[in-house]
Parts: structure tokens; C-alpha cells; sequence
């Protein structure tokens, strides 16, 4: 979807899509739960940033809470989940990294400020000019090691 013009409310959603939130090999979803929760699945390859695949989900939480006519959310649970690659090396296995899965569930809060309640217009004007900018390799290299590190810890899928 590409909004062709900005509604009267301020809010001018994104094209959704990989070329904005997750370049290269990922994306994202969200399912409903019940009448007032979702879950925001941001899928991503192994040289994505852990903070940029959370900004992406918070941007997601936003841009739904204002698709359904709501004003603000609150956050619930959030799960990172790792399919984590590598290559048997004779009688063990070599690692090479992991290819991240984060999961944020919301739940819609209406159109009145409340405490905990988080504003999805002014989160998504926040967090929207990040997406514009790429990661820098040294921190595609960071989030790599990041991964992979998680990956040892909990062993090959």
C-alpha cells in the first residue's frame, strides 16, 4: 500500500514493505491475537542490527494502532528468536551465524492518553527517518557477531 496523500489526521503511512524496514533478506507481519491485541513479527536476514529489527517492530506497532483507528498502545511481551545457521566441520558444527525472528505483541489502547500508553503517531514520525538510512558494515559485522554468539549459546536448530 502507498498513501497517495496525507489523511487529515497528520498520519502518512509508509509504503509498507522490505525496501523501507528490512533491506536485504526479511520483512514483516503482524497477526491478530484478539480484538485488542496483535503480534508484530519482523523477519530479518543475519546482518540486521538487533536495534534497528526492534525499531522496525515499534514502527509496525504504530503504523496498526493508527490503521485501526486507534491513537495509542501498550507493549506486552517481546521474544527474539534465532535460526541459526552454520555447516558440519567433520564431527562438530561451525557456526556462522543466526537469522533473527523478533516478535512484539501489542494491544490497542483507544484515543485517550493514559499512563504506559505509547503515542503511535509521534513514534512513528520518530523512529520513520531511521529507516532511511542503511546500517554501516561495521555494525552489519557487529550484529553478525551478535547472532552468532546467541547461536553458540543455544546450540544448532
Amino acid at each position: 500500500m502507498i498513501a497517495a496523500s496525507v489523511p487529515s489526521g497528520g498520519y502518512d503511512p509508509m509504503p509498507k514493505g522490505l525496501v523501507f524496514y528490512a533491506p536485504g533478506n526479511g520483512g514483516y507481519s503482524d497477526r491478530r491475537l484478539d480484538e485488542k491485541r496483535y503480534l508484530i513479527s519482523v523477519h530479518t536476514g543475519a546482518v540486521t542490527p538487533f536495534q534497528r529489527i526492534k525499531d522496525i517492530a515499534l514502527a509496525r506497532a504504530s503504523e496498526r494502532t493508527l490503521e485501526l483507528k486507534n491513537k495509542f498502545f501498550k507493549l506486552g511481551p517481546e521474544r527474539l528468536k534465532l535460526e541459526c545457521l552454520g555447516s558440519r566441520v567433520g564431527t562438530g558444527t561451525n557456526i556462522a551465524s543466526g537469522r533473527p525472528t523478533y516478535e512484539l505483541e501489542i494491544e490497542l489502547a483507544g484515543n485517550k492518553p493514559g499512563h504506559n500508553l505509547i503515542d503511535a503517531e509521534k513514534t512513528f514520525q520518530k523512529l520513520r527517518p531511521k529507516f532511511d538510512v542503511q546500517p554501516s558494515t561495521q555494525e552489519k559485522v557487529k550484529a553478525m557477531g551478535f547472532y552468532r554468539h546467541r547461536c553458540m549459546k543455544q546450540g544448532t536448530n
